[in-house]
């Protein structure tokens, strides 16, 4: 019986932004989630934009019908109709 190998995938990296990762994911209906790591504080809640901060850089999501989902761990998802996402860099 031949013997078995381990085989290792690496995961697939997320596009970086500054010093933070950003995953988009598409839903249903036109609705977008965006997954943000690295967020260390919320800045700005509205049903327009959310932004947070990492040290001195700052990403922010701007669409409608916005609502931040989970935020733990320093990883936040946000979820409804995405428009941009744009990095404010350090300030």
């Amino acid at each position: 019986m031949p013997k078995k190998e381990k085989v290792k995938v690496a995961p697939s990296p997320l596009p970086i932004l500054g010093s933070f990762a950003i995953e988009v994911r598409e839903g249903r209906g036109g609705k977008r989630g965006v997954l943000v790591s690295a967020c260390e504080e919320i800045l700005a809640y509205s049903h327009e934009e959310i932004s947070f901060r990492h040290k001195k850089e700052i990403i922010c999501v701007k669409g409608t019908n916005l609502w931040c989902r989970t935020y733990g761990s320093r990883v936040a998802e946000v979820v409804g109709q995405v428009d941009t996402i744009s990095f404010e860099g350090v300030k």
